[in-house]
């Protein structure tokens, strides 16, 4: 049986670390899908539901916002993609995985003063 809640910890530490000093993460979340619901001891897919506020530049213009924002998930895509969670449950910073662009759910954003977002990343495994 995979130990969520050690994963859950250890991924948000590893996140949080190598996301300084442009992210600071105010929420953390993993939500697992298993094949077995019952002995969840082999991951079909994982989400990692991430809330942070990004301490990089955003600019007020709507097509540099757009850019700026678009950037700011690519960083992100790439600190939740370095290490991958393994089916079977282990931390690997060599697996082969896709990690999606990334959803934003919620903005909370003043300009020069708070750059809040809530997002969800997906991760698949190769078939």
């Amino acid at each position: 049986m995979i130990n969520e809640e050690v994963l859950k910890e250890k991924l948000k530490y590893l996140i949080m670390m190598a996301s300084r000093p442009k992210f600071e993460l105010l929420d953390f979340n993993l939500d697992f899908e298993y094949n077995d619901y019952k002995k969840k001891d082999y991951l079909v897919e994982y989400t990692v539901d991430v809330k942070f506020d990004y301490h990089g530049r955003i600019d007020e213009t709507p097509r540099d916002m757009g850019m700026d924002i678009a950037t700011m998930m690519d960083l992100m895509n790439g600190h939740v993609g370095f290490w991958i969670i393994t089916p079977e449950g282990k931390l690997s910073k060599d697996y082969d995985a896709y990690v999606d662009e990334g959803v934003i759910w919620s903005i909370e954003f003043e300009f020069d003063q708070k750059h809040e977002f809530n997002t969800s990343f997906k991760v698949t495994y190769p078939d």
